[in-house]
């Protein structure tokens, strides 16, 4: 707050113009529709927006008839409503995660505007949605550990912030109903570096949740187990301990984050290519007390100088994202049956000759342009044959398209619209 002041304070004499020019910026584009919606389990989820410019987050069943004329769109949460019950106007949801059965509806809110971050449910459902009294202050991120319901209760990890900060410092471990936290809950991880950040992710294939913990220069991720006793629990009941197991020993000046899939965890790290390589670590190699790093085999060297800033791990097929000299670049892995090793079984190093025929497989997308930026999707469905991802530039304030990953292929989807007139638009100027 106190470093909130000191912005307004410095910035004051030039708020008018800042609003000004935020304004006429905001008047170049036409307001946000409905966006494309994403399969997840059997729904489709989607967002749209009010004349107000609120999110409304929905989905509708995927119909398993030719038709899906008639499909019922179910709001899952309306921002606006959140704004007006605040009495403030004003509502960002940053998080919002549904439970393995889709039954259950998390969200983070903040509805002043100075981070006061708020972690709440609803139970969803055709009878009708209901919000939970249970709330959570100060939470940043959460990932739903277990299956469970309303009335026995659902573990979740959260990450909790500093008070004072508002640093993700803490992930708790919580058995949650619609009434409030059941029984003590459980520290997994309270960093007490200042410079770190935490966070918590649920691989794609659902199988664990990697906790990590992020400086700008050195990572350290740990794996909490969703579907077995190994570091974890079935259960709803927060009695049952949950043990995160690491992955790879923090070294100073490395950074690396994971995923995983039939029984590897494939490592993005830059230990020894400072824009980073893809390496396979077998989950029998977790908590190691050599620090795991020997247990490491490379999967897959990036070509040219392709910086890796984020992936995709499905069940055929590995979506790296990043840029080469400041140009945006999508590389598409082929993951061969080899690749499958289902349990904690130890891995034969590749030869070089595989590393090389790997990187023969893999194809750089055509993007729409050289200049610019690509976000991927949420591309939650693990056996998917193809990926979406926005591109964004200095004229194209974001197009979403479709990459099918089998050939290529690259279509547009949708893209936000200039609004006509006064000349304005993507041709009026040069990039």
């Amino acid at each position: 707050k106190e470093e909130d002041a000191a912005a307004q304070a410095f910035f004051g004499d030039t708020a008018h113009f800042e609003a000004q020019v935020q304004n006429e910026a905001a008047l170049l584009l036409k307001p946000e529709g409905e966006e494309p919606p994403e399969v997840h389990g059997s729904f489709r989820y989607f967002q749209r927006h009010t004349p107000e410019g609120f999110v409304v987050f929905c989905r509708t069943p995927i119909m398993r008839t030719k038709s899906s004329i008639d499909e019922k769109v179910e709001i899952l949460l309306d921002t606006s409503e959140l704004a007006a019950e605040a009495g403030t106007g004003f509502a960002d949801v940053t998080h919002c995660k549904v439970s393995d059965d889709h039954r259950i509806l998390a969200f983070i809110v903040d509805c002043i505007g100075d981070e006061s971050y708020e972690l709440r449910f609803k139970t969803l459902g055709s009878s009708g949605n209901s919000t939970w009294t249970t709330r959570l202050s100060g939470v940043r991120s959460m990932e739903f550990l277990s299956r469970g319901d309303e009335t026995t209760g659902i573990c979740i990890l959260a990450v909790h912030m500093d008070p004072q900060t508002y640093r993700a410092s803490r992930i708790l471990h919580h058995s949650v109903n619609r009434e409030g936290i059941m029984g003590a809950s459980e520290t997994l991880w309270n960093e007490s570096n200042d410079a770190a950040y935490l966070e918590v992710f649920r691989t794609k294939d659902r199988e664990f949740i990697l906790l990590s913990s992020n400086t700008k220069d050195t990572s350290e991720v740990r794996a909490v187990s969703c579907t077995s006793s190994f570091g974890g629990s079935s259960s709803s009941s927060a009695a049952a301990r949950v043990v995160p197991q690491r992955l790879l020993a923090p070294r100073e000046g490395v950074e690396y984050f994971a995923e995983h899939h039939a029984g590897i965890f494939y490592v993005v790290s830059n230990h020894e290519r400072p824009d980073f390589a893809v390496y396979q670590l077998p989950t029998c190699a977790l908590a190691s007390e050599d620090g795991g790093w020997q247990h490491l085999n490379m999967f897959f060297m990036p070509p040219g100088g392709l910086h890796v800033t984020d992936a995709d791990l499905l069940s055929r097929w590995m979506v790296l994202y990043g840029h080469d000299s400041a140009e945006p670049r999508i590389c598409v892995v082929p993951l061969g049956s080899d690749d499958a090793h289902e349990g904690n079984t130890h891995l034969n190093a590749l030869s070089l000759e595989q590393v090389v025929e790997r990187n023969r497989g893999a194809f750089l997308a055509e993007l729409p342009s050289s200049v610019g930026s690509v976000e991927p999707g949420v591309n939650a469905e693990p056996t998917a044959e193809a990926v979406r991802f926005t591109f964004r530039s200095p004229l194209e304030p974001g197009a979403t398209y479709n990459l099918d990953l089998s050939s290529g292929r690259v279509e547009l989807i949708r893209r936000r619209e200039w609004q006509t007139g006064d000349g304005l638009g993507p041709d009026a100027f040069q990039c």
